[in-house]
Order: C-alpha cells, then sequence, then structure tokens
C-alpha cells in the first residue's frame, strides 16, 4: 500500500477504497478537515484517513500551540469497520487530543453509532457525535466560515 505522502493543501481531496469502502479526506480550510468514509471501514481506510490527519497536524504544530485542527468526520455512510481501525482511531485521537480543536462525527449506522459512544466513553466525551445530517452540515459550514474569516 503506497500512501500519499506529505501534507493536503487547502481546497484539495484526497481519496482511498479497498474492495470494501472508500474514504475522501479534504482540506477545507487551513485549520478544517473533513474525511468521509463509505462502506466498511478497514484498517487501510483508517490508516489513510489517519495519516492525512497526522500530516496537517503535523504541519499546523510549528506555528501553534493551541489545538490546531477541527475534524468533521461524515460516517453516515459507513456500514460497520474493522476492531483494529476503531481502536488505533481511538488511540490516535488520544494521543493527539491536545492538538485537535474538534472531532465531529456524523453517524447513521448503529454498529458505528455504537463504535463512537465508546470511543467516546474512552475519550472522556472529546468526540461531539450526532445522528442529524442538518446539525453536523450546519455545524461543519459555521465552522469552515470562521475559519476563512481569521
Amino acid at each position: 500500500m503506497l500512501l500519499p505522502t506529505g501534507t493536503i493543501a487547502v481546497g484539495a481531496r484526497e481519496e482511498w477504497s479497498d474492495a470494501g469502502g472508500l474514504t475522501v479526506v479534504e482540506r477545507l480550510a487551513p485549520r478544517v478537515a473533513l474525511a468521509r468514509s463509505e462502506g466498511y471501514y478497514s484498517d487501510e481506510l483508517e490508516y489513510f484517513m489517519r495519516s492525512r490527519v497526522a500530516a496537517m497536524l503535523d504541519e499546523l504544530l510549528p506555528s501553534t500551540r493551541e489545538p490546531a485542527l477541527q475534524v468533521f468526520c461524515d460516517w453516515a455512510g459507513m456500514t460497520s469497520y474493522s476492531a483494529g481501525a476503531r481502536t488505533r482511531s481511538t488511540s490516535f485521537v488520544m494521543q493527539r487530543r491536545k492538538q485537535l480543536a474538534l472531532v465531529c462525527i456524523l453517524v447513521h449506522s448503529p454498529v458505528v453509532a455504537t463504535g463512537v459512544s465508546v470511543a467516546n466513553m474512552l475519550l472522556g466525551g472529546f468526540l461531539a457525535a450526532t445522528m442529524s445530517r442538518e446539525q453536523f452540515d450546519e455545524q461543519l459550514a459555521r465552522t469552515v466560515e470562521a475559519a476563512c474569516e481569521r
């Protein structure tokens, strides 16, 4: 698996797919990322998403000591996930929590919602999860607008 390297420029998008699913990562503003996953969230797709978010965080770190990145995860189309993907995603957020200003997740699948709920308990309620597309889209739009005004 040869994944993209370097950071993602503002306005750019990258995607990765495997036999079971697709993940797209977009940088909507210097400090706002959108990750959309559909289908089965495999270890490979999780690694792709994690590596792209990590690259953005690493780029922002020299310029700030404050939480640097707001990540929106549109997982409405995700049907299920590997146990490893859930574990590694949770560990990543735990390790990089001080660098993350927000992680907002949209879910529809009961399986995915349960996994996010368990992860959120482990993270002390850090994740903002919703099943409302309208609420998610409004929060994302407000965040991008505020980021562009800076």
